[in-house]
């Protein structure tokens, strides 16, 4: 995973390990510990709103929540996902989470969690990932 300098030191300060920049990037399973760890705090802050989780990793989590504020927090109902996700000031943060939210369903078919289609629309507010999780 790429992760900031920063926010793998703070990872691994809140994991209690040792953090070390070279390992970052030369020790996969070290990486994987501080993404994951990262990955979890962003599904816990949003919800498991996987447009937020995306939109946080890949601009900063501080982000989504300006933009919520500027644009209306479509998990509330105040904008239509996709709509909220145009108005993303940011082109590459709007690919990002696109992929993202259009490559859940074929992982989870993958993994044989859900092999029937799941509408869009759950899939962009999170109702399938706090399901997994439940599993």
């Amino acid at each position: 995973m790429q992760l900031m300098p920063g926010t793998a030191s703070d990872m691994a300060r809140m994991l209690g390990i040792s953090h070390s920049g070279a390992r970052v990037t030369s020790d996969w399973e070290y990486n994987a510990t501080l993404g994951s760890a990262y990955l979890a705090q962003l599904v816990n802050r949003f919800d498991g709103n996987v447009v937020m989780v995306a939109a946080g990793y890949n601009a900063g989590p501080g982000r989504p929540i300006r933009w919520m504020k500027e644009y209306g927090d479509p998990r509330l109902g105040e904008r239509d996902m996709i709509d909220w996700i145009e108005h993303i000031p940011f082109r590459e943060t709007q690919n990002y989470v696109m992929r993202v939210a259009e490559s859940l369903p074929i992982y989870r078919a993958r993994l044989g969690k859900d092999p029937l289609p799941v509408p869009f629309s759950e899939e962009l507010s999170g109702q399938t990932l706090r399901k997994l999780a439940l599993d």
